[in-house]
């Protein structure tokens, strides 16, 4: 067999090789489109007041920005806070689980929280909220503690105060 022939019989044959390229492109093509667009928004979580640096803080040491960023990844998914996502923003609790992921920002405590979803007006405040209440969560005993200690300190100042004033009208001073 020669050349001649093998082009004869590649002619011949010429619209296999060109339809068959040409149907796998138009199914790619067409599976593509029937996709529904998919939305995504992000919300950057930026703690580095509260992460490193003094040694009073829940995430300070050596490997605080380690511990900040798996404990805020762990976190965002937990029960309590998809579930107070999806009350706050009418999304199902699956649907803000299987949307939500959080990838941190190089080495830093800085993280990116992502929500993708098909329905455009709820990428937003889902995202939003989720890395709102999480690091709300994360930090609230915190607060809550700090509250205390000074609510204390108020009542030990007005008690000082009075006592001082008390001791001046006394005194006469």
């Amino acid at each position: 067999m020669e050349i001649s022939e093998y082009l004869r019989i590649i002619r011949r044959r010429l619209w296999i090789l060109i339809l068959i390229p040409l149907l796998a492109g138009g199914a790619v093509a067409a599976l593509l489109l029937s996709q529904p667009k998919t939305y995504a928004a992000t919300a950057t979580v930026a703690a580095p007041a509260l992460v490193g640096g003094s040694q009073t803080n829940q995430y300070s040491g050596a490997n605080g920005t380690r511990a900040f960023v798996s404990n805020f990844a762990a976190a965002l998914t937990a029960p309590v806070i998809v579930n107070r996502v999806a009350e706050e923003t009418n999304v199902l609790p699956g649907k803000v689980t299987d949307g939500l992921s959080v990838v941190p920002i190089g080495e830093s405590s800085l993280l990116r929280v992502t929500y993708q979803t098909h329905k455009k007006d709820k990428a937003v405040p889902v995202a939003q909220a989720a890395a709102s209440d999480t690091i709300k969560f994360l930090f609230q005993t915190q607060v809550e503690l700090a509250q205390r200690t000074l609510a204390e300190a108020q009542k030990g100042a007005g008690k000082a105060d009075l006592d001082l004033a008390t001791f001046y009208k006394n005194s006469g001073v």
